[in-house]
């Protein structure tokens, strides 16, 4: 099975690319992992939170609650994101990483300069 990376910031309006990533995912049949780092653990109930928003407009949307057997994961870590992001790119196998385009951080070319150096290879998405 394919995993999808879904590295996300709780700054952003993102469910325009969360449901491209559910809707991508289905269809090539693959997890996902959606991950964000925060600064400190009162933040991480932010990251909770828009999850939970995120999920909450595919399902309201796009697919009536009805329930899926594919697998949406998260992975809420504490530090800076990009570090964070780094490692689990190097410790983890990806087949593909998403990147946000209207996104400073998470953009094509700075996710590109994260797995450029890295054993694991994903390819990158705009979506």
């Amino acid at each position: 099975m394919s995993t999808i990376l879904y590295p996300f910031t709780i700054l952003n309006k993102n469910k325009e690319s969360y449901i491209n990533t559910i809707e991508f995912a289905k269809e090539i049949g693959a997890k996902v992992v959606c991950f964000t780092a925060v600064i400190d653990e009162e933040k991480l109930d932010d990251a909770y939170l828009h999850l939970l928003d995120l999920q909450g407009y595919y399902q309201t949307n796009f697919n009536n609650w009805k329930s899926t057997e594919m697998k949406v994961l998260s992975e809420l870590k504490i530090g800076i994101l990009v570090n964070q992001l780094s490692e689990f790119i190097k410790t983890e196998q990806v087949d593909f990483i998403i990147a946000d385009a209207n996104s400073m951080v998470l953009n094509e070319s700075f996710i590109y300069q994260l797995v450029k150096e890295s054993d694991n290879q994903p390819t990158i998405l705009n979506l």
